[in-house]
């Protein structure tokens, strides 16, 4: 079952919106690939914070 209805996507500054679920998320998980060396990389740094900014917003814990 999916959580994001994809009528609900619609492009806002260069990244998707979603609807939030009605059931709360525990985790999410941070690829192996962006954690990687990203204390030498702004972009991945930045990618990562928007990542965590986003789990916030839904009560999730970040794992990475």
């Amino acid at each position: 079952m999916s959580c994001v209805d994809s009528s609900s996507i619609e492009p806002v500054e260069d990244e998707l919106k979603f609807r939030p679920c009605t059931s709360l998320l525990d985790y999410v998980k941070i690829d192996r690939g962006l954690i990687s060396i990203c204390d030498g990389d702004i972009s991945k740094q930045l990618t990562i914070r928007a990542i965590m900014n986003r789990a916030s917003e839904f009560g999730a814990k970040v794992l990475a």
